[in-house]
């Protein structure tokens, strides 16, 4: 009743910080555990025909209680979210906080093929909740994404910024409030893949930004697809930028080879945002794929079903040489792609988003072990994470070289597992079962937003409301 009304009152997005709300606009699965609140004249589609909201509403509660039976389902509709009272409940009128959580939660380790991402969704969504909290932080407000969802992307750090540094160098305050416990301000900065920016600019400008808040330096957030800082290397013209004045901190979601200290990297996550909707899809994927089990990951390398450039041609070129036959360019439809990544014991993850890919955070929460180029910049972001790097473009005879080891300790040969290229289909299967065998040494904390949510706190030297 709560949420109808908020639908009704346009309110939508108060109630969905509360609940866990999804349109059906786009078309969701239903998992097990849904409750259904309907409008009578709404329209929606059940796997397929047409049939009234009320009809549909009648059938789930036939099924027991008003939830969606084991199997779930999946429902379909053409309404816009903002006028469709038709809302799944799903697992967020579950997320129920549990008194004495702290932000000690974004530092908990979270063991890799140990529970399925839908068993600690909402551990992770409330210690989100909670870090805001403590550090007295308020989401501006949207209708397209979720402040505290613990799916990862660059803008779930965005969201949490003071305001964005414009190409016409200008701050651009992006909501009302301040963040007063902060003494950094934190500002975005989307780089353009069109024009290369006066680096120098950008510092000054955000510098000022701090200078007439009364903060002590800029945490800089700069997202796009190129390097940061941009050099002649990357296409750009003139001399390499200097480092970062001080007070000013750097995170990209690409660092450039030869960026100076003051620049590291930022995840880029699963996409952009990710929205509620793409959210929900990728949540509805993981429900109807397989678990974690190893015996039932058929597939021992995924290399295809996205889209491929040149470099990427290159790459699955190599992978085929080296006998790695089921590569190919031959993008697929989401679904589908999700369905060989939840098959697939490891996924080649090639540059995309500039040197940083979705295709990585996408293995992880599939529960596959991603494969790519290593770029030492980077490294920091995949600390403990199951990865394996490979340099496919190295001579065959180097690889062989490289990978002359048969040490079996995790914990003294963490660097030789981690920095280690693929030489064939074999070496690839046994440092997968490497990493199986040494699961308790791996944490994916840092592939979810709670863990850069504390940091984004920390680096920019917040201080706790209680």
């Amino acid at each position: 009743r709560e949420l109808s009304h908020a639908l009704r009152s346009k309110k939508e997005d108060a109630a969905c910080l509360r609940w866990e709300c999804v349109g059906l606009r786009d078309g969701v699965g239903v998992g097990p555990g849904a409750v259904l609140v309907g409008d009578p004249e709404g329209s929606v589609a059940e796997s397929g025909p047409r049939r009234s909201a009320r009809a549909v509403e009648a059938r789930v509660q036939a099924r027991g209680g008003g939830e969606v039976g084991p199997e779930g389902m999946m429902m379909r509709s053409s309404r816009r979210v903002n006028r469709l009272l038709l809302v799944v409940v799903g697992v967020g009128a579950a997320c129920e906080c549990p008194m004495g959580v702290t932000v000690d939660c974004a530092e908990k380790a979270i063991r890799p093929w140990s529970v399925p991402f839908r068993q600690i969704h909402c551990e992770l969504r409330c210690c989100a909740a909670t870090v805001a909290a403590y550090y007295g932080w308020t989401p501006r407000p949207s209708r397209t994404s979720d402040p505290y969802e613990p799916l990862l992307g660059w803008r779930s750090l965005g969201v949490w910024a003071d305001g964005a540094v414009t190409h016409e160098y200008v701050f651009d305050p992006s909501t009302t409030r301040r963040y007063e416990t902060r003494e950094s301000l934190v500002a975005t900065f989307a780089l353009s893949s069109a024009k290369a920016p006066d680096v120098a600019r950008v510092y000054r400008t955000a510098l000022e930004a701090a200078k007439a808040r009364q903060k002590r330096g800029v945490l800089l957030l700069v997202s796009g697809d190129r390097a940061f800082p941009p050099t002649n290397d990357d296409g750009s013209t003139g001399v390499p930028p200097p480092p970062p004045p001080k007070g000013v901190q750097v995170w990209a979601t690409n660092v450039a080879e030869g960026a100076p200290p003051g620049v590291s990297a930022m995840p880029i996550g699963l996409s952009a945002g990710p929205s509620r909707a793409w959210a929900k899809t990728i949540r509805s994927f993981l429900d109807a794929g397989l678990d974690a089990s190893a015996n039932q990951r058929e597939r021992l390398l995924l290399c295809s079903g996205y889209r491929a450039d040149d470099r990427r041609r290159a790459d699955m070129d190599a992978l085929r040489r080296l006998g790695f036959d089921n590569c190919d360019a031959t993008k697929v439809p989401a679904a589908a792609y999700w369905d060989r990544l939840l098959r697939a014991k490891t996924v080649f993850c090639p540059r995309g988003f500039g040197v940083a890919t979705f295709r990585t955070y996408e293995a992880i929460l599939a529960g596959a072990v991603p494969v790519l180029p290593r770029y030492p910049r980077h490294d920091d972001l995949f600390t403990d994470i199951p990865v394996l790097y490979a340099d496919l473009l190295k001579p065959h005879h180097q690889l062989l070289r490289q990978n002359d080891t048969t040490a079996d300790d995790y914990s003294e040969n963490n660097d030789i597992i981690k920095a280690s290229v693929i030489s064939s289909p074999h070496d690839l299967r046994l440092r997968y079962d490497r990493l199986r065998r040494h699961r308790h040494a791996l944490d994916l904390k840092r592939a979810f937003a709670p863990f850069w949510l504390r940091t984004l706190a920390n680096r920019s030297g917040s201080r706790p409301m209680y």
